[in-house]
């Protein structure tokens, strides 16, 4: 995943909220925080969402992409 994540974090400002949707297991989630970004994970799988918050320690949202509502206080950008 490295050239992927070299691609693409330098995009983006330090400590911005990166949407981790369909998060898994949360890999991704978890490597994101490690580089001190703010990560909004889901997953519509409730076992993954279980696994992801362990591996995370992070709160994990059981939704689907098209019931997925960011949390108010969070300002999203496209």
């Amino acid at each position: 995943m490295t050239l992927l994540y070299d691609e693409f974090l330098p995009l983006l400002a330090p400590g911005s909220v990166i949407v981790d949707a369909g998060c898994g297991a949360g890999r991704d989630s978890r490597f994101f925080l490690s580089k001190g970004f703010q990560v909004l994970a889901f997953d519509a799988s409730k076992a993954l969402v279980d696994i992801a918050e362990q591996v995370t320690g992070i709160a994990v949202a059981h939704s689907t992409f098209l019931r997925f509502t960011p949390p108010i206080n969070v300002d999203v950008v496209a």
